[in-house]
């Protein structure tokens, strides 16, 4: 009886435990998931580079977090690994994190989450760096000629400042209903500012529900 007992207290543990897991809507959170590619085969990123002045690192291939995007603007993204061997201070979970610094005026990492519509959500995260970095959304709208999702705006919730050490970040905030003004679904962002660097790592997305 006792080991039956242990064995639906571990059953339940572990279904609860999911679905506190698949409450985040970010994908790869933690920026363990990587792709290496070769520059030269994405159309976007040689744009982003020879345009943009966006750097990935020395040599033909660079590395990129899984479902995110770099958006628009000028960025210099690296993807930090620590094992076991070489702890790297710059991780702060798990073996990987990501470093957003601004070449020039700097420039948005658009985040790989579903999309998020109006309501209240959690948002937290680790950072350590210099100078600011932002959190925002961009804003889509239905083109009703095409019935495509259309871009409208870019809204900035908050904007916080690095530190020397891994600092953790909390808030709920609110995504509004603008169906007056033609918003109807929004994408998660971060925008790394003008002489600003800064490391992330263990980010979650929650929706709240009412």
């Amino acid at each position: 009886m006792k080991k039956q007992c242990m064995i639906a207290l571990f059953a339940l543990s572990a279904s609860v435990l999911v679905a506190v897991e698949s409450e985040n809507l970010v994908k790869n959170g933690g920026f363990e998931e990587i792709s290496k590619i070769p520059k030269a085969s994405s159309k976007y990123y040689m744009a982003k580079i020879k345009n943009d002045k966006c750097d990935f690192g020395i040599g033909p291939i660079m590395t990129l977090p899984m479902h995110h995007t770099v958006g628009s603007g000028s960025i210099k993204l690296v993807v930090n690994v620590s094992t076991d061997e070489e702890v790297n201070p710059e991780v702060k979970e798990g073996q990987r994190s990501i470093s957003l610094e601004a070449v020039g005026e700097g420039g948005h990492l658009q985040i790989g989450a579903d999309t998020l519509i109006p309501g209240k959500y959690n948002l937290s995260f680790y950072y350590k760096g210099s100078g600011t970095i932002s959190v925002c959304t961009y804003c889509y709208g239905i083109d009703e000629a095409t019935s495509k999702a259309k871009f409208l705006q870019t809204l900035v919730f908050l904007t916080i400042g690095g530190k020397d050490k891994f600092q953790y970040y909390e808030k709920v905030f609110e995504l509004p209903n603008q169906k007056v003004n033609g918003i109807a679904t929004f994408n998660l962002a971060f925008s790394i500012n003008n002489n600003s660097q800064m490391t992330l790592d263990g980010l979650s997305l929650v929706k709240i529900k009412e």
